[in-house]
């Protein structure tokens, strides 16, 4: 109980430096918590036989470029230059906003109510950016069908599909209202999203919720109404500007997975259904009825 504290993490890629990350928590007695956790990475370097390198609250994994330090009334664990600017917006003037001066964060939040337990901000233009940017290369590791050519075909696809034609970037908050917990979350659409592959799928019919399938005795029920994979595959291939392209993208979709007699058409199909659950009464009194 010591070291679970409010906190946030905050996550950056990078194509040069790779992946950044870290953790900032504030726990109700820093000293404590910041020793339970150098407790923790004492233990690894033991079992690992990493070296570890400790200094006056501050101790890390130099090998993994892990790093935890104890900064004020906050603890905090990273990977990567985003540490040291996290530290560095612990010390900035009072006034500063961080994440609430962000354009983006500014334009979506407007939809929502204050924050109160927990924020989320996800850039997914900056992060397909970084996907676009490496596309290339995944598409040299990919075996068979991106055998040959796999670099400029995996590329193709990507730029197809990019979720970043469709949302810019995801904002949500939530908060408490009496013993409820609400969450609410908002994606800020780009210009032109209707016509893209992600957009096209946005805009088809919603399922209608079968609720006269759930009997009237029902104690709770769930419904989930997935995104028609199907539909969106479709759209992606059609999208693709060569033709030689669509045709081997309609072959991988339609064509069998290995050894296995299942396509990837099939297994479209069975991510993109509906699921619809509720609990009947018991013979017992259980906590849901």
């Amino acid at each position: 109980g010591r070291i679970f504290a409010n906190g946030l993490v905050a996550a950056r890629v990078d194509v040069e430096e790779g992946l950044e990350i870290a953790v900032l928590l504030q726990p109700a007695d820093p000293a404590e918590a910041f020793q339970g956790l150098r407790s923790l990475l004492k233990q690894a370097a033991v079992l690992t036989q990493w070296e570890l390198a400790e200094e006056k609250n501050r101790v890390g994994l130099p090998q993994l470029g892990l790093e935890l330090r104890r900064q004020g009334a906050y603890v905090v664990a990273g990977y990567g230059p985003i540490l040291g600017r996290i530290i560095s917006n612990l010390s900035a003037p009072a006034g500063r906003k961080g994440l609430w001066s962000n354009p983006r964060w500014k334009r979506a939040g407007a939809y929502l109510p204050a924050a109160q337990t927990s924020a989320l901000f996800m850039d997914i233009e900056g992060l397909c950016r970084v996907v676009d940017s490496i596309a290339g290369k995944l598409g040299e590791l990919i075996t068979p069908p991106f055998r040959e050519g796999g670099s400029a075909e995996v590329k193709a696809y990507w730029r197809a599909f990019d979720p970043s034609r469709t949302i810019l970037c995801i904002a949500g908050v939530s908060w408490i209202n009496g013993r409820v917990v609400h969450s609410a979350q908002v994606g800020l659409l780009a210009e032109g999203w209707r016509d893209t592959p992600l957009g096209k799928v946005f805009m088809s019919t919603p399922r209608t919720p079968p609720y006269e399938k759930v009997p009237s005795d029902a104690t709770s029920f769930s419904y989930t109404c997935r995104v028609d994979l199907i539909s969106l595959a479709n759209s992606i291939v059609e999208s693709l500007p060569d033709p030689q392209l669509r045709r081997k993208a309609r072959e991988i979709i339609r064509g069998n997975l290995g050894t296995l007699n299942v396509s990837v058409e099939d297994l479209l199909w069975i991510f993109s259904m509906p699921e619809l659950s509720f609990t009947l009464p018991g013979l017992k009194p259980t906590l849901f009825g």
